[in-house]
């Protein structure tokens, strides 16, 4: 039982042994001990390195003091009575699966919960700072148990390059149902967020998730997006992977970027891309880019879902664009 439950937070307090002018040289020793955690909790919040900066120096000394002494004061009996929960339920977490482990591991205090893939698992990363600046510590209880019972149904949805294509496309479909849904009565800015982190969330091989909207004079503008900043907010019609597909209107999927020479680089750790014009009318609206990791990872089961997908936006990004004519 006790080896899913983990507690990281004693590794972030040494922060008050240091200046404060010295607490981004903590940071990067601290990041590097939770490397993985701590990479992709800045990819999902698409923070470059002066914001992570930003953000920590936002905190008081008092602030990170008052955690700790709660914190040292309350731990003991919050992680008692964490694991009593989770072994209450331990049937429906489906703990015997050994998929996942919940690790507490302090951050920058934007997001309460993140599923981190790893090798072997999936780790629930809980954010202590986010839990004591939004709530109160002894809530965690309840909230890794909701965090387990989350990622026991995404288990079941996630989409990754082990499943067969059967089950693949039952994920996809079911995923494309979702976002339908959730994007029904939004507008149009809230449609590309909330598709961007739907997806970048569900499918585990979306490493970097955008919406690159047209512009007048033939130009693409970066407008949101999920994963790690790029320099390329803007990219001229023909230039790179993106500009090619803007200019031809048609999808492009690279199993391997390196060997495409006119290619613009956002990352080095990209290893295949697809990118999908969104069109409407025949008329180029924008499109969403999607970079993976990993070579040869999109199909045409990806290359189907990301064209509705696009499909599923074109309305309301064509609406916008006939009232700012207007």
């Amino acid at each position: 039982m006790r080896s899913i439950f983990r507690d990281f937070s004693s590794d972030f307090f040494p922060i008050l042994t240091y200046p404060r002018e010295k607490w981004c040289e903590f940071w990067r020793e601290y990041r590097k001990k939770h490397r993985i955690l701590l990479e992709d909790y800045s990819r999902c919040n698409c923070l470059s390195e002066e914001r992570e900066r930003e953000l920590l120096l936002s905190f008081s000394r008092k602030c990170i003091d008052m955690l700790y002494l709660s914190w040292t004061k309350e731990i003991r009996e919050v992680k008692a009575f964490t694991l009593e929960r989770i072994g209450s339920i331990r049937k429906q977490l489906e703990i015997e699966r050994e998929d996942f482990t919940i690790h507490l591991v302090c951050a920058l205090g934007i997001t309460e919960k993140l599923f981190v893939r790893t090798l072997k698992t999936y780790v629930i990363m809980i954010d202590p700072v986010y839990i004591w600046t939004h709530s109160s510590l002894d809530e965690i209880p309840e909230i890794v148990v909701k965090a387990a019972q989350d990622y026991r149904r995404f288990s079941d949805m996630v989409v990754t390059t082990r499943l067969s294509q059967n089950e693949k496309q039952k994920r996809l479909n079911r995923l494309l149902e979702i976002i339908s849904d959730d994007i029904s009565n939004q507008n149009m800015k809230k449609r590309l967020q909330t598709v961007a982190k739907l997806l970048d969330h569900y499918v585990e091989y979306y490493d970097w998730t955008g919406f690159y909207l047209a512009g007048e004079d033939n130009t693409l503008f970066l407008d949101t997006y999920v994963g790690e900043p790029t320099e390329h907010t803007t990219i001229p019609f023909g230039s790179g992977i993106c500009g090619q597909a803007a200019s031809s209107k048609k999808t492009f999927l690279v199993p391997d970027v390196s060997l495409e020479k006119n290619y613009l680089s956002c990352s080095p750790k990209t290893k295949s891309e697809i990118v999908v014009p969104i069109l409407h009318q025949g008329r180029i609206l924008g499109e969403l880019d999607i970079d993976s990791h990993r070579l040869n990872t999109f199909d045409e089961l990806d290359n189907e879902f990301l064209g509705r997908i696009c499909d599923l936006v074109a309305p309301a990004l064509a609406s916008k664009g006939e009232s700012e004519d207007c």
